[in-house]
């Protein structure tokens, strides 16, 4: 009675004692204290399993191991835990007109830019992708391209997957002894999407040459399928509900995908249409953190009317 320890923060507490005070609410003068405020008993006290109880169960398989997941596991005394690995991501290009975007394109070319977005939007998930840069428009360099891939865990190619003289991805594929599962999706953009697997576990992802229409495609195939492969259990992405900021219509049965940005009025998700929507836009993806879903068999969305939206960030 009538006497107190001196105690640092972190340390444990004396035996017998229930209660800290804070040395800012006390006044100290030989060996003297006089409290300043009202004492509640047990303020300041961390007690054993207030953050964890023994037996607790703190992540299910197919948790991310995040920054706090990771201090979480090391405060444990876990030095290393068992994880699904990273895949290996080979991104290639095909088209004769496409120059590395660091040159001067000559007349009739393009700069590549669906490599530098791709490997982009992959190491934002965590993974590091390697560029085997540009396949000239040839069958056999195309099939060569494929087959030398064939060591990574997914191969995403842009460009020559549709029904051109020079879209040589299709038979490729067959050449390279790689099961096509489906070609081209009731969508907009992005239809003539591809996906095929090999025997030996490597699956392909052939997405459209224009830029938006790439970008679309990774969004809604590439990032599930990719969180799916590294143990996610919702590799989905969010979706919320919203209103358009303008009308739309669109003539297609095809279901529209809108890159948006999201703003809120009055607590209720806008969806801001970036423009242009074409799918050779780069435009149209600056600024996007959500594509909005037009069903395909609406013709007609007006402000009033609630749509869904995938969140991409």
């Amino acid at each position: 009675p009538s006497h107190a320890f001196k105690i640092m923060t972190g340390a444990p507490l004396p035996e017998n004692a229930d209660t800290v005070v804070a040395k800012e609410d006390l006044m100290s003068e030989h060996n003297l204290i006089a409290i300043g405020s009202s004492v509640k008993e047990g303020q300041h006290v961390r007690h054993k399993g207030s953050d964890i109880k023994k037996g607790e169960s703190l992540f299910r398989v197919g948790t991310q191991v995040d920054i706090g997941a990771q201090a979480l596991i090391a405060s444990l005394g876990i030095a290393t835990v068992s994880t699904y690995s990273i895949p290996k991501v080979a991104v290639l290009s095909t088209g004769d007109e496409l120059e590395h975007y660091s040159k001067a394109p000559k007349w009739g070319q393009i700069r590549n830019t669906n490599n530098l977005m791709l490997c982009n939007l992959l190491r934002s998930m965590g993974i590091q992708a390697t560029d085997l840069g540009t396949v000239r428009d040839n069958l056999p360099d195309t099939v060569a391209a494929i087959k030398d891939a064939l060591k990574h865990d997914v191969i995403i190619s842009t460009g020559g997957v549709s029904v051109g003289e020079f879209d040589f991805v299709k038979q490729a594929l067959t050449e390279a002894n790689i099961q096509l599962e489906f070609w081209k999706v009731a969508m907009k953009p992005g239809k003539p999407v591809v996906y095929g697997s090999h025997e030996s576990g490597t699956h392909f992802f052939g997405l459209p040459g224009n830029p938006g229409s790439a970008f679309v495609a990774f969004s809604l195939f590439l990032r599930p399928f990719l969180k799916k492969l590294m143990g996610s259990t919702s590799p989905q992405d969010w979706t919320i509900n919203g209103f358009l900021s303008e009308e739309y219509k669109k003539k297609s049965r095809r279901a529209h995908f809108l890159r948006a940005n999201v703003t809120m009025d009055s607590e209720q998700p806008i969806f801001n249409i970036s423009r242009p929507q074409g799918s050779g836009s780069l435009l149209s993806i600056c600024d996007v953190d959500a594509l909005v879903k037009i069903p395909a068999e609406t013709l007609v969305i007006d402000m009033k009317t609630k749509v869904e939206a995938i969140l991409l960030k």
